[in-house]
C-alpha cells in the first residue's frame, strides 16, 4: 500500500508539476530572503571579529599631550587584566605628487615581532621592513599617485618645522602593501597638517623614529579573549579595565605635570643663580668699570631680568598633563562597519516577515485548489473503507516534499549568496578579509520546520475540511456557484452599456467570492513591498542632500584647539576672511553632553552659536513636517526630531542636561528641529552661561564660501590648517560625498529587496492566475465550443485578472504606506534618522510593475488556454 501511495503521489506531481514548481519557488524565495537578510549581519560581524581576534586588533589606545616615558609604561604593565601591551610611535607627513599632496600618517612597526605585537598588518604582497629606510604601506588607489612596491616615498612635515626632528631619514622604499586592522573604513582620521584629512598611512621600523617619548600605547585586554565584538559582553567587559587605566592615568599625569614642572623650576634656578653670581661679580668690579662699561653689563641685567620672568611665567602657565583612554569606539572603521551590519539587522527585522504572510497565503490556496480537484478521488477512497488520516497523508506529503525541496534551496541561496551579495555591497567602503558564511544549523532547522509545518497544515485543513462531507457527495461534480445581482446590475444606465464579455467579467468577480479576495491580498501584498523598497530607496537617498545642503546652509567647519590665546583666535579669524571665496563665519561651541526625560537617556552633542540671530542662516532650525522656523532664545533649547523621538520629548517639555555624575541642569523644549545625522542639542550662549556659570567657549567655526571649486580646497585648508590652534580642517560637500557612498552600499541592499519582492510578485500571480484557469476549465471550453474567438477567450479570463491586479495594487499602496512608515522607522540606526518623504514615482513605478507582471503571467499561460481539451473539460461526473 506504501509503494501504490508514494506511485500516486509522484505521478500528481508530474500531472500538477507547474503547481508544485510554484509552492516550491515561493517557499524557495521566500525562505532565502529570510535566512539571507537575517544572517548577513551576523556574517559581516562575524567576518570582522574573526579578522580583529587574528590581527590583535587594539582594545585601548593611550595618548598623552606629553607622551610615555618608561615609568608610564611600567605603571600601565603593573594593571591587572591586561594581555598586550604596545608602546607605539606616529606622526603626521606629507607625500607629494605633481601639484597634488596627501597627508599620511606614519606608524611604527616593531623591530621584533613577538606575542605582544599588537595591531598586526596583513602582508598582501612583497615582504615586511628589514632595514633602515624601508617601509609598507597602504593598498590605495589616491589620484595621481601610485604607490607600489619598489616606489620611493619623500616625506615632509607639512608644516615649518623639519621632519628628520623626529625620523632618522625621510627617504623610503615600499617593500610591501599591506592592510592594518586599524584603517577598515576609507576615512583614516584628521591630521593638523595638508588639508586636514589622512589619505593614507604606512609603517616604517621603530629603529627609523627618533623621537624622546613614545606618542601612544596599543594594550589588549584579557577579559575580552572570548568576547564577541560589538556586542554589550565586550563592552561590559572592558568597562573595568578602562577604569584601572583612568585611575593610572589621572595618577601618571599628575607625577609627569610635576616633573615638568620641577624640571623647569631647577633650570630657573639656574638661571637664577647665575644671574646672582653676575650680579656679585659686577658689584665687586663696578668702581674699575666704565660709565660705557656699566652701561652694557646693565642692559645685559635687564635682558637676563626679562629671560628669568619669562620662564617664571612659562612655568606658571605649563599645561596640566592630559591622558586620553580611547577604546574601539573611537575607531571609525569599527564604528561605522558595526552600523552598517546594524542596519541590515534592522531590516531583517521586518521585510522578511512580510514575505512569509504572503507564501503561506499562496500555499494555502495552491493546496486548497489541489483537493478542491481531487474531490472524486477523495470520495472514492473514502467509500472504499480508508481512513481519514490514510487520504490526508497523500496531500501532506505532496505539500511536505514541495516545501521540503523548496526550503533546502532557499536556505543553501539564504546562507550563501545573499550575505555574499549584500557585504559586498559594502566592499567599496572597508577593507576586509572575504566574508565568512556561517551556518547556523539550528536556525536552518527551525526555517525548515516552520516552512514543512505551514504548506503541510494547510494540506492537513483544507483535507479535513474536504473530508467532512460524505462519500457520496464528494463523488458528485461540485456544483458550481450560483449567480446573483450585483451593484452595477441596480445602476441601468451604466449596465445597458456594458458589453456581453464585460457583464460576465463583473459577475464572476463577485460571483467568486474567495478567489476575489485571495488574488486582491496576494497582490496587495507583493505590491506593497515593492513600494516599501522603492520607499527605502527615497528614504535613504535623499538625507544626505537634506542634512549638507538643505539643513547645513555653511560649505566649511574648522574645529579650534580649546584654551587658545587672543592673538591665535585673531589670527584664524584673519586667515579665514583672507580666503577668496570667503563671505561669512560663524563661532560655535560644540561638545558632547547626555541629556535626561524621566528614565529615558541619551548622548548628544550640544552647539552653542556666538550669534542666536545668525545660526538660521548656516543651520536651518525647523519643524519637518510645517517648516516652521524656530528662534533661538533664552527660554529655552531646540532638540533635533529622532533624539527628542528617542527620549520621549514634546515642545514645551522640561527635559534635564546632565553635567556630570550628579547635577543637571533643568530646561524647557522649545522646538523639536529637522536632522538626519547624529544628535544635536542647541542653546543660545546667554542660557549656557546661566546654566554652566562661565561663558562659552567657542571651539568651532562654520563658513560660508561662494562659488566654491574642488581644487581650490585643498590650497584653502593647507592655508587654514597652518594656522596654530586649528585642529582639522572638512568641506561639506566632501561629508554629502562620504555618506553618499555609505548610502550607495545601502542602495544595493535595498535593490535585493526590490527583486525579491518582484519575483514574489511573479510567482504569486502566476500561481493565482493559473488556478483561477484551472478552476474554470469547463467554463472556457464552453464559450470556445459557443464560437468564441481566441482572443475573446483569452481576455475573457484575463481581464478579471488584470482588474483584480489593479485593485490589488491600489490596496497593495495604502498597506505599503503603512508598510513603509513602520520598516524606515524600524530600520534606523542610531545615530541616523531616514528621510519619511514617499514619492509619486515610487507609488507609479510599483503599480506598473505589478501590472507588468501581471500581463507577463497573461502570455506565460495563454498556452495552457490555447491547449484545453474541450472534450474533456465538458465531461460532467454524473
Amino acid at each position: 500500500m506504501g509503494k501504490t501511495l508514494f506511485k500516486d503521489i509522484f505521478r500528481e506531481i508530474k500531472k500538477s508539476f507547474s503547481r508544485f514548481l510554484a509552492i516550491l519557488a515561493i517557499i524557495a524565495i521566500s525562505i532565502a530572503f529570510f535566512v539571507g537578510i537575517n544572517m548577513t549581519c551576523p556574517d559581516m560581524k562575524i567576518t570582522a571579529d574573526k579578522y580583529y581576534k587574528d590581527n590583535k586588533l587594539m582594545d585601548f589606545h593611550l595618548v598623552s599631550s606629553v607622551g610615555f616615558n618608561k615609568d608610564d609604561i611600567d605603571s600601565i604593565k603593573k594593571v591587572s587584566g591586561i594581555s598586550g601591551i604596545m608602546p607605539s610611535y606616529s606622526i603626521d607627513a606629507m607625500i607629494y605628487s605633481e601639484d597634488t599632496s596627501y597627508v599620511v600618517k606614519v606608524h611604527s612597526l616593531p623591530n621584533i615581532i613577538n606575542e605582544n605585537y599588537i595591531n598586526r598588518v596583513s602582508l598582501l604582497s612583497g615582504r615586511l621592513p628589514e632595514k633602515s629606510g624601508e617601509c609598507v604601506i597602504e593598498k590605495n588607489n589616491l589620484e595621481n599617485i601610485n604607490l607600489l612596491i619598489g616606489t620611493k616615498i619623500k616625506l615632509t612635515s607639512g608644516n615649518s618645522s623639519n621632519i628628520l626632528d623626529n625620523i632618522t631619514t625621510n627617504e623610503f622604499i615600499v617593500v610591501g602593501i599591506v592592510q592594518s586592522p586599524l584603517y577598515i573604513s576609507k576615512e583614516k582620521g584628521t591630521s593638523a597638517i595638508g588639508n586636514g584629512k589622512v589619505s593614507t598611512y604606512m609603517f616604517i621600523p621603530e629603529s627609523d623614529f627618533k623621537l624622546p617619548v613614545y606618542n601612544g600605547i596599543y594594550i589588549t585586554s584579557s577579559d575580552v579573549q572570548e568576547s564577541f565584538a560589538f556586542t554589550n559582553d565586550y563592552d561590559l567587559k572592558i568597562d573595568s579595565l578602562r577604569k584601572s587605566l583612568e585611575n593610572v592615568a589621572i595618577e601618571r599625569s599628575n607625577i609627569r605635570y610635576n616633573e615638568i614642572k620641577s624640571e623647569s623650576i631647577k633650570l630657573l634656578q639656574i638661571k637664577e643663580n647665575e644671574f646672582k653670581k653676575m650680579q656679585e661679580s659686577f658689584n665687586a668690579s663696578a668702581k674699575y668699570l666704565t660709565n660705557d662699561q656699566k652701561k652694557d653689563i646693565l642692559l645685559n641685567f635687564t635682558n637676563a631680568e626679562k629671560v628669568i620672568q619669562d620662564a617664571k611665567n612659562e612655568i606658571n602657565s605649563i599645561p596640566k598633563v592630559i591622558w586620553h583612554v580611547l577604546d574601539r569606539n573611537t575607531n571609525i572603521g569599527y564604528v561605522d562597519y558595526g552600523n552598517a551590519a546594524d542596519r541590515m539587522d534592522a531590516i531583517s527585522k521586518v521585510f522578511p516577515i512580510i514575505f512569509v504572510i504572503v507564501a503561506i497565503l499562496v500555499c494555502f490556496t495552491s493546496i486548497g485548489r489541489l483537493v478542491d480537484e481531487q474531490r472524486s478521488y477523495i470520495g472514492i477512497m473514502k467509500a472504499l473503507g480508508y481512513s481519514k488520516r490514510f487520504i490526508v497523508l497523500k496531500y501532506l506529503i505532496y505539500a511536505s516534499l514541495a516545501s521540503l525541496t523548496g526550503g533546502i534551496i532557499g536556505i543553501l541561496i539564504g546562507f550563501t549568496l545573499f550575505p555574499s551579495f549584500l557585504a559586498n555591497a559594502y566592499s567599496a567602503l572597508y577593507t576586509l578579509p572575504k566574508l565568512i558564511l556561517k551556518v547556523d544549523s539550528t536556525f536552518a532547522i527551525l526555517v525548515m520546520i516552520v516552512a514543512v509545518l505551514v504548506t503541510s497544515s494547510s494540506a492537513v485543513i483544507v483535507c479535513y475540511e474536504t473530508l467532512m462531507q460524505n462519500a457520496s457527495s464528494l463523488m458528485i461534480a461540485k456544483a458550481p456557484k450560483p449567480g446573483k445581482t450585483i451593484l452595477l446590475e441596480r445602476i441601468p444606465f451604466i449596465w445597458r452599456r456594458l458589453k456581453f464579455t464585460h457583464k460576465v467579467t463583473a459577475r464572476n468577480l463577485f460571483r467568486y467570492k474567495s478567489r476575489f479576495f485571495m488574488t486582491v491580498i496576494g497582490i496587495a501584498g507583493c505590491s506593497a513591498l515593492l513600494l516599501v523598497g522603492f520607499a527605502l530607496k527615497d528614504s535613504i537617498g535623499t538625507i544626505g542632500i537634506k542634512q549638507f545642503g538643505e539643513i547645513y546652509k555653511y560649505q566649511m567647519t574648522i574645529n579650534i584647539n580649546d584654551n587658545l590665546s587672543k592673538d591665535e583666535n585673531v589670527n584664524i579669524a584673519n586667515t579665514i576672511s583672507n580666503i577668496p571665496n570667503y563671505e561669512s563665519k560663524l563661532n560655535l561651541l560644540s561638545k558632547s553632553i547626555n541629556i535626561r526625560l524621566g528614565s529615558k537617556e541619551s548622548n548628544c552633542n550640544i552647539i552653542v552659536p556666538e550669534d542666536i540671530n545668525a545660526i538660521n542662516s548656516y543651520i536651518a532650525l525647523h519643524d519637518r513636517v510645517s517648516q516652521k522656523e524656530y528662534e533661538l532664545t533664552d527660554v529655552g533649547v531646540i532638540l533635533t526630531e529622532k533624539l527628542s523621538n528617542k527620549i520621549g520629548a514634546k515642545i514645551g517639555d522640561e527635559i534635564y542636561i546632565k553635567n556630570g555624575e550628579s547635577e543637571e541642569y533643568k530646561v524647557k523644549l522649545i522646538g523639536i528641529t529637522e536632522n538626519y545625522l547624529l544628535h544635536y542639542l542647541y542653546m543660545s550662549p546667554s542660557l549656557y552661561e546661566k546654566l554652566y556659570k562661565i561663558k562659552p567657549a567657542y571651539n568651532q567655526i562654520d563658513v560660508k564660501l561662494t562659488n566654491l571649486e574642488n581644487d581650490k580646497k585643498y590650497s584653502i585648508s593647507k592655508n587654514i590648517v597652518s594656522s596654530k590652534g586649528v585642529a582639522s580642517v572638512s568641506f561639506s560637500d566632501d561629508m554629502l560625498e562620504k555618506f553618499s557612498e555609505t548610502i550607495d552600499s545601502v542602495n544595493s541592499a535595498v535593490l535585493i529587496l526590490i527583486v525579491s519582492a518582484a519575483l514574489l510578485s511573479f510567482i504569486v500571480l502566476y500561481t493565482l492566475t493559473n488556478i483561477n484557469i484551472s478552476e474554470r476549465m469547463r467554463e472556457i471550453a464552453t464559450i470556445k465550443v459557443l464560437g468564441f474567438y481566441e482572443k475573446e477567450v483569452s481576455n475573457y479570463v484575463y481581464r478579471e485578472n488584470l482588474i483584480l491586479t489593479l485593485i490589488g495594487s491600489l490596496f497593495g499602496l495604502l498597506l505599503g504606506f503603512y508598510l513603509a512608515k513602520f520598516v524606515i522607522i524600524t530600520s534606523e540606526v542610531e545615530i541616523l534618522m531616514f528621510g519619511r518623504d514617499i514619492y509619486l514615482i515610487s507609488y507609479i513605478i510599483s503599480v506598473i510593475l505589478t501590472l507588468i507582471f501581471s500581463w507577463f503571467v497573461n502570455i506565460v499561460l495563454l498556452k495552457k488556454i490555447k491547449n484545453i481539451n474541450m472534450v474533456e473539460a465538458l465531461k460532467t461526473v454524473e
